[in-house]
């Protein structure tokens, strides 16, 4: 996948960063969230389940809860997304074709997985009674958003499609936002074909699998991606975005690594569990897979946005490209791609990595005991969660006007004056070229008025 960080906000310097994670959770997701539940520099506020993605609504908000208890942070709030996405790649409009039902099965059923295969050790999590939020994705985004001391950072592991419709609901919340790092997508040229035949060649809607050059955060839900970035770089304060490609995380692959034979014995509880889950869901989910066909897919994501927190901007990332980019939403082959384009959202790209720097800070977060305490509060209590749904305009800077590429682009307060003096000198050159006009026409309505006067009264005397 590919790692967006997007940010506009100078945070304060503080011990911990406020977090909100938005995730499909799946395995690699659920692993790279482990290492955050135990990093000390990131506060995670929230956890929202994407449900266009790798995993159902009831299952994913399940294991994630799962989660939080066993690394001690029971009552992290977790709301659940519709299942609805801004795209649909099939004819009928039904349930998603994409991605493949046993994968995703599997995935549901991550913690609770039984098999008859032989030496399949997934392990067991108990069920969290605790942390479920009464909103849903979309209003604890905007919830934790707008009622932070300080801009919350944003770390998106799937589809786009609950923070497109948090900010669809109240562009506001970007004002709110740190720092949006985000894990999926790749770049590629436009590639406009020359001929007819050349565009007929290739899937075309209705899609039975992604196109090539694609990444799946990015192909479930594209136009959701689309109305993201295009938000963000509109606003009025364009967002900073720094990447991580595909091709950086190819150069992360899993398979033998110096801890994969280490006596676990010595380890933690934490550590045995990341361990014995990352090297059995292959065997025990991947229908056939070995652990090589995998990556360290949203790992890496998690793990380089606390280096760029921390100002380690080369310990992990090796070689970086600068582009802009927006996303290829026409029919054919290259439909749900990232693309150079001149008048897209500037990135820096990390398009290798270190995996042995990746490997050693990875495992050696995971093993420490660091982490001080987990944020406890009472977001999931009904009553503290007033006006989270749109209502009347309360702040007229969200008025927002046609922009370019067919965006609404929000005025924000500096468009909102200059459109307040805009309409003051309208009136009033209304007024210069309308007034003169009117007192002439008021002169002479009364001059006539007056002479009618003055007639009916000498008819009088007349008679």
């Amino acid at each position: 996948g590919l790692l967006l960080l997007l940010s506009h906000h100078t945070l304060p310097v503080s011990s911990t960063r406020p977090l909100l994670i938005d995730t499909d959770v799946d395995v690699d997701d659920l692993t790279a969230i482990a290492y955050l539940l135990n990093e000390p520099s990131v506060s995670i506020k929230a956890l929202t389940v994407v449900s266009t993605g790798w995993v159902d609504q009831v299952p994913g908000g399940t294991n994630l809860r799962r989660l939080t208890q066993f690394f001690g942070c029971p009552k992290i709030p977790v709301g659940v997304g519709s299942d609805v996405g801004f795209t649909s790649t099939t004819d009928d409009h039904s349930a998603w074709l994409l991605p493949n039902p046993a994968f995703k099965t599997a995935v549901n059923n991550v913690f609770t997985f039984q098999s008859n295969t032989t030496n399949c050790s997934a392990p067991y999590l108990a069920p969290n009674p605790k942390g479920h939020s009464p909103l849903d994705a979309e209003e604890l985004i905007t919830h934790t958003l707008k009622t932070s001391d300080e801009p919350v950072d944003l770390l998106m592991l799937g589809p786009f499609t609950n923070l497109a419709r948090a900010i669809k609901a109240d562009p506001s919340i970007i004002d709110s936002i740190g720092t949006v790092y985000i894990s999926g997508g790749d770049l590629n040229t436009w590639g406009v074909p020359d001929t007819l035949e050349q565009e007929l060649q290739g899937p075309r809607f209705p899609y039975t699998a992604i196109t090539k050059g694609a990444t799946w955060n990015v192909w479930l839900d594209p136009y959701a991606v689309h109305y993201v970035i295009s938000s963000l770089s509109y606003w009025p304060k364009p967002p900073k975005v720094v990447a991580i490609t595909e091709q950086g995380q190819n150069t992360l692959p899993m398979g033998p690594d110096p801890f994969e034979s280490a006596d676990l014995s010595s380890h933690s509880e934490r550590f045995k569990f990341v361990h014995d889950f990352i090297h059995s869901f292959a065997q025990c989910y991947g229908v056939g897979q070995d652990i090589s066909q995998f990556k360290w897919w949203d790992q890496s994501a998690a793990l380089l946005m606390v280096d760029v927190m921390n100002g380690n901007h080369s310990d992990v990332c090796t070689e970086w490209h600068t582009t802009t980019i927006s996303m290829n939403l026409n029919n054919g082959p290259k439909f749900g791609q990232m693309f150079e384009y001149e008048d897209g959202i500037q990135m820096d790209m990390c398009i290798s990595m270190n995996k042995t720097a990746f490997l050693t800070s990875f495992w050696g977060q995971i093993e420490s005991d660091k982490r001080d305490e987990c944020p406890v509060d009472n977001m999931w209590n009904i009553m503290l969660y007033p006006n989270v749904r749109p209502g009347p305009i309360q702040d007229w800077s969200l008025l927002i006007l046609p922009g370019g590429l067919g965006e609404l682009v929000p005025l924000g307060y500096e468009g909102l004056i200059v459109l307040f003096f805009a309409m003051v000198a309208c009136c009033s050159l209304v007024v210069l070229i309308t007034g003169p006009i009117l007192f002439w026409v008021f002169l002479r309505m009364r001059s006539r008025a007056q002479s009618a006067d003055k007639s009916q009264h000498s008819y009088m005397l007349l008679h």
